[in-house]
């Protein structure tokens, strides 16, 4: 786990160009990374799952997937995680 990369939830607004609201709306429906608390009051996202997200948005927009995408989640320091790579009609892996 080295190389982690903590954003804000103002970065996380430009990277995702949501809104607070509907940031939170999506964690609280299970289809968006949940921030960790870093100290008392503050709370950051990990950079790497947000940008999985937003790369399995673009890969529903271009036709790879349905839905939004599925959410890594993060359980005693394991990292669980879905493929979301795009796949043909003919079943042929297109990465």
């Amino acid at each position: 786990m080295s190389n982690i990369t903590f954003l804000t939830i103002n970065q996380v607004k430009t990277k995702t160009s949501l809104s607070s609201s509907s940031i939170y709306r999506l964690i609280a429906e299970g289809r968006f990374p949940r921030s960790i608390h870093v100290f008392r009051r503050r709370v950051a996202w990990i950079e790497s799952e947000v940008q999985d997200w937003v790369d399995a948005i673009v890969a529903n927009n271009l036709g790879c997937t349905s839905g939004l995408p599925p959410v890594q989640t993060v359980q005693h320091n394991t990292t669980v995680s879905t493929s979301t790579k795009c796949v043909s009609e003919e079943g042929q892996s297109n990465e």
